[in-house]
């Protein structure tokens, strides 16, 4: 990798980076000056399914993508079970549903689940069911894997959450950046491991189900979608002198 880093650094004109975290350690290792810039992804907005949200009678709480090794939602059923002790009615009003593969250790966290009965297990389901059921879930749950690299990296599943305009609760490990662009959103964010920070989170959100849940209030339009990413990439090169022979939109 050391070695990959350092032919990029001499060999590239310019060099994208997907948080600015990660642009900053790749030049601090390699003494880039100023090659590096950062462009977010985005999602494409048009590709979320336009349907009216509902409150139903439970509030669901509903993660996508496999959940495996680091990224597991022990710290988070353990907050919940707290909060079962001392608001047993929950029981009938929150659902965790679980979208995606599961490993051996989660399956087993599950079973240990003192009230197993709330959790559901979809499976691997389509990418179009799995975008209806992000618009029409009353909270989705992003989860960092725990590790050295996750100060570095942003979910990508977070662009597509955000254009469902549900609220997020996001477990993260160590990541300032993340953390930024998800409350300036109006999102709850919480660490991975801080048990007692993610029980107050949970408990915020089913008290905010319980008295409407209708509308998420942030503080701006979120705004990295696809087709600004490729506008960042073509003004990029731009700016080092070539000119993109193909402009494509980001729907194509």
């Amino acid at each position: 990798y050391a070695w990959l880093e350092r032919l990029v650094a001499r060999r590239a004109s310019r060099v994208v980076f997907l948080t600015e975290a990660a642009r900053r350690g790749f030049t601090e290792r390699t003494q880039m000056a100023d090659k590096g810039c950062v462009i977010y992804p985005g999602a494409d907005p048009e590709k979320i399914p336009r349907l009216p949200y509902t409150k139903g009678e439970t509030c669901s709480f509903a993660h996508f993508g496999t959940l495996a090794g680091s990224r597991n939602l022990d710290s988070f059923l353990q907050a919940l079970g707290r909060l079962l002790e001392t608001n047993p009615v929950w029981q009938t009003q929150v659902q965790v549903h679980l979208y995606g593969h599961l490993d051996n250790a989660m399956r087993g966290l599950i079973r240990q689940f003192p009230y197993p009965g709330m959790i559901i297990d979809h499976g691997r389901v389509s990418r179009q069911e799995a975008l209806s059921a992000m618009v029409k879930s009353d909270v989705l749950l992003l989860v960092q894997n725990a590790g050295s690299v996750s100060a570095e990296t942003i979910p990508s599943k977070l662009y597509e959450y955000a254009f469902t305009s549900r609220p997020i609760l996001a477990l993260i490990d160590e990541n300032q950046e993340l953390r930024s662009i998800l409350r300036t959103q109006g999102h709850v964010v919480a660490e991975i491991t801080a048990v007692a920070d993610i029980q107050r989170g949970i408990s915020g959100l089913v008290g905010h189900w319980q008295k409407s849940f209708a509308e998420l209030e942030a503080d701006s339009p979120f705004p990295y979608s696809v087709e600004s990413g490729v506008h960042q990439l073509i003004e990029t090169a731009r700016q080092r002198g070539f000119t993109p022979q193909l402009e494509v939109s980001a729907r194509q």
